[in-house]
């Protein structure tokens, strides 16, 4: 994990470089031979000491002192190239994200090497405490900071640094001075913006985001459940909208970011992903998505269900064996997928009936593996895998939209097996179902005497634990595990849906309030079908939707969080 998470840093610092128009400076890395880490170190060296030579030296004794120590414990790490260079690529072809792919290096780092990294995030934390420092200043020492931290702990506790890093993420963030600069570059008319418009300013906004994005691609990378559990929720940036009221802004997922970086050839920090819209492969009419442990997403399209990678490529498609539709899809920890079908079967008295069951596929199969039917007269809405207690259950929301008090849970066992079955008389139009910790199971519920919807938690025996109120637009749910959290999905109208995220009570408190902790609005122009919603194991959020093309044809798309 050292030489990756290395690598990574590197990767942010060139990142930084190729803002700063370096393009001939990452094109000598490539004639670098195996000496890749060394010059890249060095390069990173000589810019900070040109960064350094701007400081005021009074005030920013300190901040100097620690860009030197961090200088001294680069220069000292030690690389071994594993392997020969790749390909080699035109200067105009070169941005920061290609340069941990030149080479595959080994990397040590001595403890005298570690002990400069410490001491350089020791002396930036001192720089901080300077109230005299300049905005550039005090980006400047964060990043020291951060990137001390990551490298300090590479080889030995990486979720340590990302949790320390998060602290400091959360202290830059809310600083006034930045807070201003974002207020100033995203709040107000197009002409008040124009008019406070500076170069300035936008590479203070750029130089916040892309250290936040640093930490997030390293948490990603390391993938701990504790570190999910902690940035989960994003730090986010408050600004003034109007009269006492505040604003939060991601600066990983705000579009308006977007528009103000791309207006000074910045590169871009969100992390949000959308695909399935392209020639390349199309989604049409989507009604589920879940994920694999690799990142996969599979997705249910009309009469097709399609695997991608986690940046959106097409895989491949698995294979039904039957005349059948597919209705939902879910996945087990280990990667397995299970298929809900559905398929048309002439019944006595020239009647067609609707027949159900479930088809299981092996990790990387496209052919499935076996299948079960569910039992007579079951009629599957969605399906959800329930894993605890070193036991896999498959839980089928079973029921008929529209008709009182007839949705259930039935529970099997992954070869079929019936095991048990609840909810009676108490789910009334059952929408949605996901799993929780500790074997719980939540389902989107609506009233049928009125519009009111409801998530309904229940225990592992079935029992109905809790019943927390929700929007009666709340089309989908879904969980994440390790901060304990639901996603809920809404859509007031056809031209955007909310992504809302809620801690749900724990065994201590019998609440019957949500606790709302972040709020995302996404504008979408014609939105065709109900929302579905997965959580990635590595606290992604991804929704796939159905919308209205330009050309009036209905199209797919999946949006990764």
């Amino acid at each position: 994990m050292v030489d990756s998470v290395v690598m990574m840093v590197f990767k942010s610092t060139a990142m930084m470089l190729f803002n700063k128009g370096k393009k001939r400076a990452l094109a000598k890395l490539q004639h670098s031979g195996d000496a890749i880490g060394q010059s890249i170190c060095s390069l990173i060296a000589g810019e900070l000491d040109e960064i350094k030579s701007e400081l005021s030296a009074a005030r920013a004794a300190p901040l100097k002192t620690s860009i030197d120590l961090y200088k001294e414990g680069l220069t000292s790490i030690s690389f071994d190239s594993a392997e020969p260079p790749l390909k080699r690529m035109r200067v105009d072809q070169l941005d920061g994200s290609a340069v941990p792919t030149f080479y595959k290096v080994k990397v040590e780092m001595s403890d005298l090497t570690k002990k400069r990294f410490a001491d350089a995030r020791l002396a930036a934390g001192e720089a901080l405490g300077n109230a005299k420092l300049e905005i550039k200043e005090i980006i400047l020492a964060f990043y020291v900071k951060i990137m001390a931290t990551f490298l300090e702990d590479a080889d030995t506790d990486p979720a340590r640094a990302i949790l320390f890093c998060k602290n400091y993420l959360e202290k830059l963030n809310s600083l006034p001075k930045i807070s201003n600069e974002f207020h100033q570059g995203l709040v107000g008319s197009p002409w008040q913006r124009a008019a406070s418009f500076t170069s300035k300013r936008v590479e203070v906004i750029w130089s916040v985001c892309h250290l936040n994005r640093i930490v997030f691609d390293v948490a990603q990378f390391s993938g701990a459940d504790s570190v999910l559990q902690e940035l989960f929720v994003w730090p986010c940036i408050s600004i003034r909208s109007s009269g006492s009221n505040t604003k939060e802004v991601d600066p990983l997922r705000d579009p308006r970011l977007d528009k103000l970086l791309k207006s000074e050839d910045k590169e871009l920090c969100s992390v949000m992903l959308s695909f399935g819209d392209n020639n390349t492969h199309k989604l049409t009419l989507p009604c589920s998505v879940a994920s694999n442990p690799q990142d996969q997403y599979l997705v249910v399209n009309y009469n097709t269900t399609d695997k991608f990678s986690s940046h959106g490529k097409f895989l491949d498609s698995l294979t039904v064996p039957t005349e059948g539709r597919a209705v939902d899809v879910a996945t087990d920890k280990d990667g397995r997928v299970y298929l809900l079908v559905t398929k048309k079967q002439d019944s006595e008295g020239g009647n067609v009936d609707q027949n159900y069951e479930v088809f299981l596929y092996d990790n990387d199969g496209k052919h499935p593996s076996g299948s079960f039917p569910l039992r007579s007269k079951s009629k599957g809405l969605k399906l959800a895998v329930n894993q605890h207690s070193d036991k896999i259950e498959l839980l089928v929301l079973e029921g008929k939209r529209g008709q009182k008090l007839h949705a259930r849970v039935e529970v099997y066992e992954a070869n079929g097996t019936f095991l048990s079955q609840f909810g009676e008389r108490i789910l009334q139009d059952a929408q949605d179902i996901v799993s929780g910790n500790d074997g719980h199971v939540f389902v989107l519920d609506k009233c049928h005497e009125s519009e009111k919807k409801f998530i309904r938690e229940f225990g592992v025996d079935g029992c109905q634990l809790r019943r927390y109120s929700v929007g009666s637009d709340s089309l989908a749910i879904a969980f994440c595990r390790p901060s304990k959290s639901v996603i809920v999905v809404s859509a007031s109208n056809p031209n955007c849906f909310e992504v809302a995220i809620h801690q749900v009570a724990d065994g201590k408190h019998n609440n019957r309030d949500l606790q709302l902790l972040r709020k995302l609005k996404v504008e979408i122009t014609g939105i065709l079908l109900e929302l579905h919603a997965t959580v990635t194991q590595k606290g992604r959020i991804a929704i796939v939707i159905a919308k209205n093309s330009d050309c009036g044809k209905p199209q797919g798309e999946l949006i990764i969080y």
